[in-house]
């Protein structure tokens, strides 16, 4: 759990609801990712333009630097990889769990809240809040792909199921759209 005010990341027992531990982050934790052997925590910091990452078993950690403001985090089946939306610098980040590096980003965004991968992880939707339409990406390289879809308005989130339809909740009309995928 991200608490915000106090730039933490709190440990919640899941059977007792009590807390158990907590990470210090930057200022302004938001999103939060984990890697595949859960020995990491991945913190977007809004405020100072950072990523965390966070070592569970020390606490110790350090910070990407990324600019903008970082926000939501995805990760792929095997949490090697993690997609990071970055509204203000239009950029989603690709971060590799096993060297802590960005190692690609996909710009010519406006707004990107959400970056989600496909149930067979080949695709990769990309919200844009500021144009409501979703971009879809080869996940593989990265290259944007011919299909988009308009949105409501402002769209934030994203949930893809495996029978090719997608849920788009929309922040500026309130609403939840469907959308048909090819």
């Amino acid at each position: 759990m991200v608490a915000t005010a106090s730039n933490k990341v709190l440990e919640i027992d899941p059977a007792s609801l009590q807390m158990v531990n907590e990470f210090p982050t930057g200022n302004g934790p938001d999103g939060i990712g984990i890697s595949s052997d859960d020995s990491k925590l991945y913190v977007t910091n809004t405020k100072d333009g950072t990523i965390s990452v966070i070592h569970r078993a020390n606490k110790s950690f350090k910070l990407i630097k990324t600019g903008g403001k970082p926000e939501l985090v995805h990760y792929n089946h095997n949490h090697s990889l993690l997609f990071v939306s970055n509204f203000l610098e239009n950029k989603i980040h690709i971060l590799d769990t096993g060297t802590d590096n960005i190692i690609h980003e996909i710009t010519g965004l406006n707004g990107p809240e959400e970056a989600v991968l496909s149930p067979q992880e080949d695709q990769l939707y990309v919200v844009n809040f500021n144009l409501s339409r979703v971009y879809v990406y080869d996940a593989n390289t990265y290259q944007r792909l011919p299909d988009e879809y308009p949105t409501g308005n402002k769209p934030i989130g994203i949930v893809i199921l495996s029978n090719r339809k997608a849920y788009v909740t929309n922040y500026g009309d309130n609403s939840v759209g469907i959308i048909q995928l090819r």
